[in-house]
Order: structure tokens, then C-alpha cells, then sequence
């Protein structure tokens, strides 16, 4: 029974999943007598929390109730003050929830508390299905490095790119992409890539209001850094966003037009390509990066598996009904386990992910 309700607190909060960044997209059920009264979810990010918004709804008095969240209600002072404090003075009888938040600033003290104030608490209830909706945080606070998915499109015979052919999959698959785009802190592609494509490296989503998209830190890896400076990513209003991050010296013109529009340069440093990438991707872990999209070419792609840096898969073949075939030609699939295989027009969407603990 629990499950069923678990199910409809995620149903909730998967209605905020684009708007919650950087906080996790949570949704609460308060049930009275095996009937749901009130249901609430993390609307955005500065706005009250799920279990507010479902409190609200019951004039804050949930005695006799049991209150369902997707995730350990926090314990802390922050945009809003600690929702463990207003569920206790509800006088709830049962708080469900699927495991404690790794965030160092609830981490189970919400838990505690609850107990303290005679309140039973349930987990371990639904925690997969919960954990995956907000992995890319729950990653990050439990292991301190940001959740990285690898994305690319490829043909059925396993190419890269098509000769005369800008895209190689559907416009709905791309407009699939900037979904993920909306919910990543950072997006990185390989000099190459930004020469060919010419990306802006933005998210475009009609689906989404305009005033909670979120566009994430550009970064291009590349050697020392030179271009010609005409790609759209050193010239439109989003360039202080964007980070060049070089594996040798960055060069003398790449550090002169830096001064002039304002981009971020990083040099990494380590002594092989694998030790490079995890001092990048240290340094967007102390910047608070929660998430990457590596999205370049074959070439950065390979880089990122060899480095074993990949959580995610997420891969578009060019052909409905495709076999995970090209896929296996390209990883080692074993080392990940299948999540999703459907249709997006004429694409084949496949989502893999290495197995979690869960916290």
C-alpha cells in the first residue's frame, strides 16, 4: 500500500522536474484512512517545499494522517525554514520515505527528529524509482563528483555523422535533448565539434516557461584554445557562461580575447588525458556542478569511457525499432544496465545506466 502512494507523490513531483534546479524535484501525498487528501510538489526553485504545499492543503493539521514525500523532508534553514519542524507540529502519526537525504545537511538528522517526536517513519519505499528521478543531485551529494551521461547520435551502421547532413536524428529527438539540457549544470563538447556544428549550446524548449529555463555552463575541451573566434558561443550573451578547458597551456590569442569577452579559461592539469578530465571534473564539482552532458564527438566520447567517468547513456539511432547493436559496437554495454528503449519518431532512444547504490 505504501508503494501506491510513493507512486503518486512521484507522479507530483515529476510536474516540477524542470524548474527545481539546483534543489530536487520532491512531491508529497498526506493520506487519511488509506485515501489521499492532500498532495503537494516543489513548484520551483525559492518556492516552498512538497510537504508546505501539501500541509496548506490540510490547514497544517495532519493528525491521524501519514504523509508520503519522495525524499527525507529537510532539516535545515535555507530558502524556506526546515519542513520536518512543520511536520512534526502537524502531528502527523507516520512519515514514509523511500531513504535518508545524503545531503550533509539533513542526512537523516530529519529522520531523528521525527522519531524523537514519536512519529513512525517508513523507508525503503520505492527508493530505485525515487532515486532516479533526482540522481543527478543525489549523485553528486553522495559521492561529490557531478552525475555524467554521455549523448550522442549515431546511425544504425554505427556512424558518427553523415556526409551533406547536419543532423543525423529527428527534430522531436532533438527537442528530447534540450529536456535534458534544461536539468544538466553543464554541457561539454570537443573542439572539433565546435568548429564543424558551430552549436550554441543552449536550452530551446516551447514546453518549458521562459522564465524557468536554465542554460547550462558551456565548456569545449580543446588543446591550447585556437579558434577563430566567430562561433557563436564567444559572441552571443551567454559567453561569460561558457568555459574553454585546455589540456596544454592555454595559448597567448585564447587569453587575449578571455579579456576581452569575458569566457572562463581553465588549464588542466594531471599527466595523461584521464587524469586531466577528473581534474575537470573536480574543479565543476567544487563549482557546485551537479550534472554534465558529454555531447561531443566520437574522439571526447571515448575519452570519457576510457576515463570510466560515464554514469549515463543516453544514445539516438537513426531508425525505429533499432537493435542496442551499433550501441554495443561502440561501449562496453555490460558494464551498464538498460533503462529505456523506445521510439521518438523515426530514432531509437536508448538510456542505460551503471547500477546505484542507493542511499
Amino acid at each position: 500500500m505504501h508503494e501506491k502512494f510513493m507512486q503518486l507523490a512521484l507522479d507530483a513531483a515529476i510536474k516540477g522536474l524542470y524548474a527545481t534546479k539546483p534543489n530536487p524535484a520532491v512531491g508529497c501525498v498526506i493520506v487519511k484512512n488509506q485515501k489521499v487528501i492532500a498532495t503537494g510538489y516543489h513548484v520551483a526553485y525559492g518556492q516552498a517545499h512538497a510537504e508546505i504545499m501539501a500541509l496548506k492543503q490540510v490547514n497544517f493539521d495532519a493528525r491521524g494522517c501519514d504523509i508520503c514525500i519522495t525524499l527525507e523532508p529537510c532539516a535545515h534553514h535555507g530558502k524556506t525554514p526546515p519542513c520536518v519542524e512543520s511536520i512534526i507540529k502537524s502531528g502527523a502519526n507516520r512519515v514514509i520515505i523511500p531513504f535518508a537525504d545524503p545531503n550533509p545537511l539533513t542526512c537523516g538528522q530529519s529522520i531523528m527528529q521525527l522519531k524523537r517526536a514519536g512519529i513512525d517513519v517508513i523507508t525503503n519505499v520505492l527508493s530505485e524509482k525515487c532515486y532516479n528521478v533526482n540522481r543527478f543531485f543525489l549523485h553528486y551529494m553522495q559521492y561529490r563528483r557531478p552525475y555524467i551521461i554521455a549523448k550522442w547520435a549515431m546511425t544504425d551502421t554505427g556512424k558518427f555523422s553523415v556526409a551533406n547532413q547536419q543532423w543525423i536524428s529527428h527534430e522531436q529527438s532533438r527537442a528530447h535533448t534540450h529536456l535534458l539540457r534544461q536539468r544538466a549544470d553543464a554541457i561539454i563538447i570537443g573542439a572539433n565539434t565546435l568548429r564543424i556544428d558551430n552549436p550554441r549550446l543552449t536550452t530551446r524548449t516551447p514546453s518549458i516557461a521562459p522564465e524557468n529555463i536554465t542554460h547550462p555552463l558551456r565548456i569545449v575541451l580543446t588543446t591550447q584554445g585556437n579558434f577563430s573566434f566567430e562561433q557563436q558561443i564567444f559572441n552571443d550573451t551567454f559567453t561569460k557562461n561558457t568555459l574553454i578547458a585546455c589540456m596544454d597551456k592555454p595559448s597567448h590569442q585564447l587569453l587575449e580575447q578571455q579579456s576581452m569577452r569575458k569566457f572562463q579559461v581553465l588549464a588542466l592539469h594531471g599527466s595523461d588525458t584521464k587524469n586531466k578530465l577528473k581534474f575537470l571534473v573536480s574543479h565543476l564539482a567544487q563549482k557546485n556542478i551537479m550534472s554534465l552532458i558529454v555531447e561531443g564527438g566520437k574522439t571526447l566520447l571515448d575519452s570519457f569511457f576510457s576515463s570510466n567517468l560515464i554514469d549515463e547513456v543516453q544514445c539516438y539511432i537513426a531508425k525505429k525499432n533499432a537493435s542496442t547493436r551499433p550501441l554495443e559496437n561502440f561501449i562496453q554495454l555490460n558494464d551498464y544496465r538498460i533503462q529505456t528503449i523506445e521510439n521518438i519518431a523515426c530514432d531509437t532512444f536508448i538510456k542505460a545506466k551503471k547500477e546505484t547504490t542507493y542511499v
